[in-house]
């Protein structure tokens, strides 16, 4: 795991920035010790605490790449860098990291194309490279947070979810028909601002006016649109293997360009040759070692203790002391119990020794072991459940993990329905004594409202829904 590009480049050529997998610098060592690329990118989507574009600042190499290539933050990203700001800032005040073509949308349609057979599917070469180029350089990028201040979610979100009130940016993540949308709400020298500054001319065909390269023909029509109709969206997904494998070449082809025009950009601002080229187009998967220079020092594959330690799933940790201390347990009774194995092996023989002993050690180790670890991984779910709601309670900033930092700055009221609440009325007689009680349906409201925090260290905003019900006066 490499904290920064500088970390990177102390170890590798950085022509092998070009194809290297984001993903291998997951915490998770079943996501980065695996090779096959299919299985490498289902770990990582089961694994929700980190993700390669540094969209929830889980990824430093690729923050490092950002602030280097564009001056973007994942801390300052509630404002533009000024030189940002001098080109966007007249549509947008904030930028997202995004991965610009995503894997599931593609990879569940080809599982549909071919009947649900998944090993025929995985079989797909192309389909394995995009698994690794998915989450390489070439198909990072900075979109819009949002296309205009009214839109319920970011750009990134509604372009690749369906439901909610921004379908109207839905297009199942593709890139080509997301800068469509960018496009069209833009005049055309900022679209043009926007290519050049974040190193997309491969997507465009900067002779016809930057107009946009479909990735799949039959993008073609609705690209060519004045107003892109994307009322039927599920007509942009490839619905053939002849349309799935057109995808996935044009789609590989543009992610590596551009992953080389990113890596001669950072050559240049680091004073490096860009003739240099030792893995220039080359893809490299999880099973091969990446090309060094002479000079550079070779990545162990080989975790260390400390490195496994670190990597290495919760439960496997717990296990591992669990077996331990089953061990110490085990052999503390026998201490006390004062077996003398040698007067045992006199009397039954070594071999009849040991078959017992081994039995008995084993379904001892074992339960023990089990228990153990029930007992630890409750314990440290329960510990951590409790210090979570502590530390909360504290006012914990998710971002800069600071205490006392999130205040509340707004409450809005989201939606207000009438209802009708039963109470309880009180009965009184003549002298205002209660004599029983009556029940009543009476006029009341029912409102869902959303309190924002806002943390005061580094403007991290937490929302938090509630509702509440109360008889109208």
């Amino acid at each position: 795991m490499y904290n920064s590009l500088t970390g990177f480049l102390e170890e590798n050529n950085i022509d092998s920035l070009i194809g290297y997998d984001i993903k291998n610098e997951s915490p998770s060592i079943e996501v980065s010790a695996e090779r096959n690329p299919i299985k490498k990118m289902e770990n990582y989507k089961k694994y929700k605490k980190f993700d390669c574009d540094n969209s929830n600042g889980t990824c430093k190499l690729t923050g490092s790449m950002l602030e280097e290539l564009f001056g973007w933050t994942y801390k300052g990203r509630f404002s533009l860098p000024l030189e940002l700001h001098n080109k966007f800032g007249r549509y947008w005040d904030r930028l997202g990291s995004d991965t610009m073509n995503s894997f599931a949308t593609i990879y569940n349609q080809a599982l549909r194309i071919n009947g649900r057979n998944k090993s025929n599917v995985d079989k797909n070469t192309q389909l394995q490279r995009y698994a690794i180029l998915t989450h390489t350089i070439g198909n990072i990028t900075l979109v819009p947070f949002r296309l205009y201040p009214s839109d319920e979610k970011s750009f990134n979100q509604a372009r690749g979810f369906k439901g909610g009130a921004d379908r109207k940016y839905f297009v199942h993540d593709f890139f080509d028909l997301s800068l469509k949308i960018i496009k069209e709400n833009v005049d055309l020298e900022t679209f043009k601002t926007y290519i050049d500054t974040f190193y997309l001319q491969d997507f465009v065909n900067a002779n016809d006016n930057y107009s946009i390269k479909p990735l799949l023909r039959k993008h073609e029509y609705y690209l060519s649109q004045s107003k892109m109709d994307i009322s039927n969206s599920d007509i942009f997904l490839p619905n053939t293997n002849e349309e799935l494998n057109e995808f996935l070449t044009n789609v590989n082809s543009l992610i590596i360009k551009r992953s080389e025009r990113l890596v001669n950009v950072l050559k240049k601002k680091r004073g490096l040759s860009t003739t240099d080229t030792e893995v220039k187009s080359k893809v490299l998967d999880s099973n091969e070692k990446v090309t060094r220079t002479r000079t550079s020092k070779t990545r162990k594959t080989k975790l260390k203790p400390i490195e496994f330690s670190m990597k290495a799933p919760r439960w496997l940790k717990i296990l591992i002391v669990s077996f331990i201390g089953a061990n110490i347990a085990c052999w503390i009774y026998i201490d006390r119990t004062g077996i003398g194995m040698s007067n045992v092996i006199e009397q039954y023989g070594i071999i009849t020794t040991i078959v017992e002993f081994m039995k008995d050690y084993i379904g001892g180790i074992l339960e023990t072991t089990l228990t153990i670890f029930i007992v630890l991984y409750l314990s440290v779910k329960a510990i951590e459940l409790v210090v979570d709601m502590l530390l909360d309670t504290l006012g914990r900033c998710y971002s800069c993990n600071k205490l006392f930092a999130m205040k509340k700055v707004r409450t809005t009221t989201l939606e207000s329905t009438s209802i009708s609440i039963k109470t309880e009325l009180k009965q009184k007689n003549l002298n205002g004594e209660v004599v029983g009680t009556i029940e009543q349906f009476v006029p009341g409201t029912r409102e869902v409202y959303e309190i924002t925090y806002q943390c005061k260290f580094c403007n991290e905003k937490r929302f938090e829904k509630k509702s509440r019900e109360f008889i109208n006066n």
